[in-house]
């Protein structure tokens, strides 16, 4: 599935997420990437539940997080954007991507 999301075959990638979490239907990392994946192909309503199911799963995982700030911003949920984004400022706040979560609460 990944190898399909780096060469753009997002509709592949989907359906490989979807087979690997029938196998590990629990997995954080799988169901966040499956949300990119979701994400892409603008299912947001599906994207949404999966990263909130990948948090529920680990709540350590700060691709979720920043996933669903990006999310927010793209639906116009401001309220849940800036709740994840004050949550990943909380968690990592000197990472790299750090900035660019302060920028997406300019925008």
């Amino acid at each position: 599935a990944d190898l399909y999301m780096a060469d753009n075959q997002i509709e592949r990638a989907e359906s490989y997420y979807g087979q690997a979490l029938a196998r590990k239907p629990g997995d954080a990392r799988l169901l966040n990437d499956r949300a990119a994946a979701e994400y892409r192909l603008g299912k947001f309503d599906l994207s949404r539940r999966n990263l909130e199911r990948a948090l529920a799963a680990d709540s350590t995982l700060i691709e979720a997080i920043y996933n669903l700030v990006v999310l927010g911003r793209i639906t116009g949920d401001v309220a849940s954007s800036q709740r994840y984004l004050d949550l990943y400022l909380r968690r990592d706040p000197s990472s790299p991507w750090a900035e660019r979560a302060k920028d997406l609460d300019r925008e």
